[in-house]
């Protein structure tokens, strides 16, 4: 199967590499857009390769930083799942699934 496949030895994965691009936008006084687009590109595994993206807004609140954004992948289902228990019953979850990401950050 699909697993079986990803075990077989295809050499090293010396050479995997990722590539992104990143921006920042003021927009308004203490607003900016930003956006992220990156790509992941496995040597001898392809299956694995992904890209991921981030598109979102922050706020300067006197040097704390609030931000949202939409962050996700078009990562394989098949490759990136994991399992957990939750109240006993096991549950399947997607890794590469959209989300919202809310930040708060500050710098001392």
């Amino acid at each position: 199967g699909a697993l079986s496949a990803l075990n077989e030895d295809r050499g090293s994965s010396k050479g995997t590499g990722y590539f992104q691009i990143d921006a920042t936008y003021e927009f308004a006084p203490k607003w900016n857009v930003i956006g992220h687009v990156g790509k992941v590109s496995y040597k001898n595994y392809g299956e694995l390769n992904y890209t991921d993206a981030k598109l979102g807004v922050t706020y300067d609140a006197s040097g704390w930083i609030l931000g949202g954004a939409i962050v996700g992948t078009n990562a394989n289902k098949q490759w990136y799942s994991g399992q957990r228990t939750v109240g006993g019953a096991n549950n399947t979850r997607d890794l590469g699934t959209t989300t919202l990401v809310l930040t708060v950050a500050h710098t001392f």
